[in-house]
């Protein structure tokens, strides 16, 4: 891939979470970073790109981003865009996958050829993943109180999500067709 642009390398702490909307949010250059990154957009109209993708953002898309890829985030002027953001080590998924015998990091990963990073969602899978999300904030937010048993129950929390966006990815990539400008379109309205 040709890069003209700038690009950068971003430090974020082990674990990095926000959820809330931003107005005017464009990043100025390509970054990359440690972590491995799922945002769920909650409002249509950014603009992702991952790598030489473009993708024009839907409510309800998914996206796992691992931390080899270049990527950035946009959107128009004037308008706030909602979303959920989880990064956190690869390390956590490699040892747990270990305990459970489950692999946790395929999508991150071991992809499979040809590879999407987006995932649309909708109906009862959006509702469960959004849950799921809050339940990260939840844990989160109770550090102050117990931290070891928190920080217990942040893991397991992301894990649980991991989980579940696997298993939506794996029957998502069943009866998918690719058009000719790369996306992904299911035959029906979506998960």
């Amino acid at each position: 891939m040709e890069m003209k642009e700038r690009v950068f390398f971003e430090e974020f702490d082990s674990l990095y979470y926000f959820h809330g909307g931003s107005e005017n949010w464009a990043m100025q250059g390509f970054h990359f970073h440690n972590q491995y990154e799922i945002i769920l957009f909650l409002t249509d109209g950014a603009l992702m790109e991952v790598g030489n993708r473009t993708y024009h953002v839907r409510s309800g898309d998914l996206f796992l981003i691992n931390n080899k890829e270049y990527h950035r985030t946009s959107g128009a002027a004037g308008k706030t865009y909602y979303r959920y953001v989880l990064m956190f080590e690869p390390e956590l998924l490699t040892l747990m996958a270990e305990v459970f015998h489950y692999d946790f990091s395929r999508f991150f990963e071991n992809r499979p050829d040809p590879f999407l990073h987006r995932l649309h969602l909708c109906g009862e899978n959006l509702q469960k993943v959004e849950k799921l999300f809050e339940k990260i904030e939840q844990s989160i937010h109770s550090q102050n109180r117990d931290r070891a048993e928190s920080t217990v129950r942040i893991k397991l929390s992301i894990l649980e999500l991991i989980a579940s966006i696997n298993e939506m990815y794996q029957f998502y990539g069943k009866g998918e067709k690719q058009t000719g400008s790369g996306v992904y379109r299911k035959t029906g309205r979506g998960i």
